[in-house]
């Protein structure tokens, strides 16, 4: 696509968008051409010269991909300069840093050499489903000092995943578990739900792709009849709720579609199925009630039972019991049709901001008591990083806090490493096997060879290098060691 006609389209397309009734967007993308800065124009330009005639695998130049990676953060409400620009110039070759800092300035360069550097770490495991997801996603937030370059680098696996078509099945496949197991999970955690749906759904379309059109049949038969009774619902709730001295937030959703699947496998796991089937499931359409007290979530509740036939077994009463992670909220299903029934959450302000952003997510109960434990120690980083674009004072430091326990590497496959932070190149040798430690002469990190004293660091890929004339370990080695398990092995080996 010539820059030319790229600006047509893009001058174009608010005018269509117009037409077809979405107003807010065509007004952000007018709003976003004609405030663009002098850096963002530039960006363009170099961006284009370098990479406008550059094909990826999908058909498309890789300034095209840049640019879907630009609007999307630009949809996402992203204003700041540099993300921006990173996005734009992240496949630019490196050979032309000198210009890019010439023209943009070092701040802007950071970020695009941050977003290489994440780009060289391809985590890779044949099977993430049945591996230990927590390290894949400690690893990647090991690996990302900067706040913005992990965010472009999410959008840009968002927009990625979309052309992941035109590879093979196996890769196909490795690009959706990434995205199911490592990326959402992130997304996630950042509070990008939108982008975390996106993400799903790609990856459900390329794994199962005729499941997937299942979903889509079915929400596209209720949507239009689902959006109505939104329409009328909520306006109609809102007046009954206020009579009864209760003003309230409601929120509404239809799941996406991968949500809707593991709702399906759910059910046939339960027993409710006796195959994949998406006709009984209850809560296609929901709806979040956020209140300001206990008591005024069970009024909620009990208003809500005199308009709506509900489910009782279906009724959970999380605030009562909370779940394991701490999770408060009270949930039911109310028939409010013959054949269309409620998902209702109802929830105080408090709750809500704990189940979505504290110690209670989800997130943080699934991946492990570590991750959670130094998350902790700042309680508001979710929040912070969630508003982030809301809230300029976040933006004065930019800087992911490590997680300053625990050092992530990687082997040679591409398997993940978790050792105490100062561990070396025995202490790693060791905890791959005895015999590999008690052989081990040193390290190849990266493609250099190491001692044995080398001090592992976050995403160093790193292989052992063995002899077997070595018959026992150094008795200096014990010295050398950080972690208890090589030092009892290195003292079995010598005196047992």
């Amino acid at each position: 696509m010539s820059l030319t006609v790229e600006r047509f389209f893009y001058c174009i397309t608010p005018f269509l968008l117009l037409k077809l009734g979405s107003i807010n967007w065509s007004t952000m993308l007018l709003e976003s051409e004609m405030s663009e800065s002098i850096k963002i124009k530039k960006a363009k330009e170099i961006a284009f010269s370098y990479l406008g005639e550059k094909p990826r695998y999908s058909g498309e130049s890789y300034y095209e991909h840049s640019l879907q990676v630009y609007k999307t953060l630009i949809k996402s409400g992203v204003t700041d300069e540099s993300m921006l620009c990173g996005a734009l110039l992240h496949h630019v070759e490196k050979e032309h840093d000198s210009e890019i800092e010439k023209a943009l300035g070092p701040e802007i360069l950071d970020v695009i050499r941050g977003l290489r550097k994440l780009s060289e770490y391809d985590i890779r495991f044949s099977s993430p489903k049945h591996s230990n997801d927590k390290y894949f996603i400690q690893t990647y937030l090991n690996l990302t000092k900067d706040i913005r370059v992990l965010l472009v680098r999410l959008i840009d696996r968002a927009v990625n995943i979309k052309t992941a078509y035109v590879h093979t099945p196996e890769m196909r496949n490795e690009i959706a578990e990434k995205a199911l197991y490592l990326y959402s999970p992130i997304c996630r955690l950042m509070g990008f739900s939108k982008i975390t749906s996106a993400l799903e759904d790609e990856a459900f379309k390329l794994v199962y792709p005729d499941q997937y059109y299942n979903v889509v049949k079915i929400v596209d038969k209720r949507k239009a009849e689902i959006n109505k009774f939104f329409e009328d619902a909520v306006p109609f709730l809102k007046t009954i709720l206020k009579e009864n001295g209760v003003d309230a937030e409601i929120k509404t959703r239809i799941k996406h579609y991968f949500s809707i699947y593991k709702k399906a496998l759910s059910y046939l796991a339960k027993g409710k199925n006796t195959e994949i089937t998406y006709d009984n499931i209850l809560d296609i359409a929901g709806m979040r009630i956020i209140v300001d007290t206990v008591e005024q979530c069970y009024l909620v509740e009990d208003i809500l039972k005199n308009i709506w036939p509900e489910q009782p077994d279906e009724r959970n009463d999380y605030i009562k019991t909370p779940k394991p992670s701490g999770y408060k909220s009270i949930h039911d299903i109310f028939n409010v049709s013959e054949d269309k029934n409620l998902e209702v959450q109802i929830r105080t302000h408090q709750m809500h901001e704990e189940n979505e952003f504290g110690s209670a997510s989800h997130f943080f109960y699934k991946i492990g008591n570590k991750f959670r434990e130094n998350i902790l120690e700042n309680p508001n980083w979710l929040k912070e990083i969630n508003y982030w674009e809301n809230q300029s004072h976040f933006l004065e430091n930019y800087e992911i806090a490590h997680f300053k326990e625990y050092v992530y590497a990687f082997t040679p496959k591409g398997d993940i490493i978790e050792l105490p932070r100062g561990a070396n190149i025995i202490d790693f040798a060791y905890y791959i096997h005895s015999k590999v430690g008690n052989n081990c002469t040193g390290g190849v990190v990266n493609g250099n060879i190491v001692k044995i004293d080398y001090e592992i660091k976050d995403g160093d890929r790193v292989e052992i290098m063995t002899t077997k004339h070595l018959k026992k370990p150094s008795p200096d080695w014990i010295k050398v060691a950080k972690t208890k398990k090589a030092v009892s092995m290195i003292r079995k080996a010598l005196y047992s």
